[in-house]
């Protein structure tokens, strides 16, 4: 609609009554203007879908109610992905400005750091605040409805999914029925669970159910090594396997780290579940084991990298009768974390006895009254008797005395002090 143009239109085109003494004419309504005015109201009643009724005085008051109503100009539906989102208001936005909100009808569910483009005026984070107040990725699902509102920075979901998973108290890595394995012949990490508890970085809870995911040493970044290159692991050495959760996606990661891994963009919770050993070969492929719970152990099998329990002693150690134990360091053969450990004590074929004790107090392997709490005796040549315990680990070794060339002590599996 255009102002008062029309003769005795004032110079900022508005209406005068005019003055006939001081010779200024009356502003003339053209048909014009009083057309363009009715059609200015016509448009809004059918916006709104009110028909116009002769001599009813509120139909345009009706119609804005009802546009208000329906949230014209203000209500619409996404488009693009759930990582980047579009939004179509008519009519469009000329800029972003602060406080412009929209209600939304989201078409997909979100994926990882979701943004939006509103009338293609630039990607901004579409963001919701967490329970701290702190800003996080926007979490929503295909036909959800929220409101949108640009805050100057990002545009911020205020109609947020309540957060019924999280709470703020929990054990991060307590789990019903985990299960991790290695094969010892590839780079994969197998994990599954029935339910897994993973906790954010703000000491935000989350209870994960039917959790499979299978990280792997040959990727980088999600479902692989949290730092580095693919296929950048070191040979013989401990990395934590991890479950990762962005809000909608379970994952795993393999990192150096037992405590803070370095998380992929917008994966906010984790949980160690587990350690795996690298072998000393070119592959570098995780030593075959198996877990259930938090008791490891490792997992001979013919053709992969572990045909035989790892090793803690052999031969002639120390004395049996004076006795002398000698410490042997097992933080190679059982991950930092581990609480317990489990040892296979064998004679081999020939004479000789050996001990096994969680420290050097203990006394010989004849004593009545402080024995160690392994001891494995072999009286004739020709057979082997083996011994096994499981004890707690006092430091980072164990401690054995061996009396014959033929004695030996190898690492059977571990408890995790998850």
């Amino acid at each position: 609609m255009h102002r008062i143009d029309g003769p005795g239109a004032t110079v900022d085109n508005r209406f005068t009554e005019g003055d006939p003494v001081g010779g200024i004419q009356a502003t003339v309504v053209t048909d014009d203007f009083l057309n363009d005015v009715q059609e200015e109201l016509m448009s809004v009643l059918t916006a709104a879908g009110v028909a116009p009724v002769k001599g009813t005085q509120n139909q345009v008051l009706q119609a804005v109610s009802k546009l208000a109503q329906n949230q014209t100009a203000q209500a619409f539906t996404t488009a693009g992905t759930g990582t980047a989102l579009t939004l179509t208001p008519s009519p469009a936005i000329s800029a972003y400005a602060a406080n412009q909100r929209f209600s939304v009808k989201f078409h997909v569910d979100s994926g990882a750091n979701p943004t939006l483009n509103a009338s293609a005026k630039g990607v901004k984070s579409l963001k919701q605040y967490s329970a701290t107040g702190a800003k996080v990725a926007a979490v929503f699902f295909a036909d959800q409805v929220g409101d949108v509102v640009y805050d100057g920075t990002d545009w911020v979901l205020l109609d947020q999914l309540p957060t019924t998973t999280n709470n703020l108290v929990g054990i991060a890595g307590s789990a019903k029925n985990l299960r991790v394995s290695t094969t010892g012949t590839s780079a994969v990490v197998t994990v599954s669970a029935d339910e897994l508890v993973v906790e954010s970085t703000g000491n935000a809870y989350a209870t994960l159910r039917s959790v499979a995911v299978a990280p792997s040493f040959a990727t980088a970044g999600v479902d692989g090594l949290d730092v580095g290159a693919a296929n950048s692991q070191t040979v013989s050495t401990w990395y934590a396997v991890w479950v990762i959760w962005n809000g909608t996606t379970k994952a795993g990661l393999l990192s150096l780290s037992g405590t803070a891994p370095t998380l992929p963009a917008g994966y906010t919770h984790a949980a160690r579940v587990a350690w795996v050993k690298t072998d000393s070969t070119a592959n570098k492929y995780p030593i075959s084991y198996i877990q259930y719970g938090k008791y490891a152990q490792y997992k001979v099998a013919t053709g992969s990298n572990l045909p035989a329990l790892p090793l803690i002693a052999s031969g002639i150690q120390g004395a049996i009768n004076t006795p002398t134990y000698v410490p042997v360091s097992v933080s190679a053969l059982v991950p930092p974390t581990a609480c317990k450990i489990c040892i296979v004590a064998t004679t081999g074929t020939g004479t000789g006895t050996l001990l096994v004790a969680p420290n050097n107090s203990f006394g010989a392997s004849n004593s009545a009254t402080n024995p160690p709490p392994l001891v494995v005796g072999q009286s004739g040549t020709g057979t082997t008797n083996t011994g096994f315990i499981s004890m707690a680990l006092e430091s980072g070794s164990v401690y054995v005395a061996q009396q014959t060339s033929t004695n030996f002590t190898q690492v059977f599996g571990w408890e995790d002090g998850l």
